[in-house]
């Protein structure tokens, strides 16, 4: 099914620009590990003078992504009113979407891209954002016939043939 293809992962990395305080019971409760947790009772967020701010996760390998759904912790209010999706493409980053009004749930559909890294920054808020759900939709990315990703197992034996 299409929605059912998240490839972060409970241990993929994720950081932030700003969390709301300081110590490790604040990262608890507002970091951004909470934006990937499944949890739609928990969310990332940021010291009440912040109206901007981003997200920055790292994949681990290239995925090749073509969606992605970003929810607020809407119980609060709707509070977003700009944000960006980037992906990092040959060694910078390339905004992939640009959307307004994120609401309860955003589901943004994309030309695929291979990446292993996603910046969700949010843009313009009425005031600080609350992110409660982050997820990047696609597969770990395919490596090409030939490539030293298939070459070498195969050498030392570990396929019993390439296809």
């Amino acid at each position: 099914e299409f929605l059912n293809r998240n490839v972060i992962t409970a241990t993929t990395h994720v950081t932030s620009s700003n969390m709301r305080g300081n110590g490790t019971a604040d990262k608890e409760k507002f970091g951004p590990q909470n934006a990937i947790d499944g949890d739609l009772d928990t969310y990332w967020t940021m010291d009440d003078e912040h109206r901007t701010g981003a997200i920055e996760i790292e994949l681990g390998t290239d995925h090749r992504i073509d969606a992605f759904i970003v929810q607020e912790h809407i119980a609060l209010g709707q509070r977003i009113g700009g944000y960006t999706i980037e992906a990092m493409i040959d060694g910078s980053y390339e905004t992939v979407v640009t959307g307004t009004s994120m609401g309860y749930k955003r589901i943004d559909v994309i030309d695929p891209v291979v990446t292993d890294r996603i910046r969700v920054s949010i843009t313009q808020s009425e005031a600080v954002p609350l992110i409660s759900n982050i997820e990047v939709l696609g597969e770990a990315k395919i490596p090409e016939p030939g490539s030293a990703a298939l070459l070498v197992p195969s050498l030392l034996g570990l396929t019993k043939r390439m296809r």
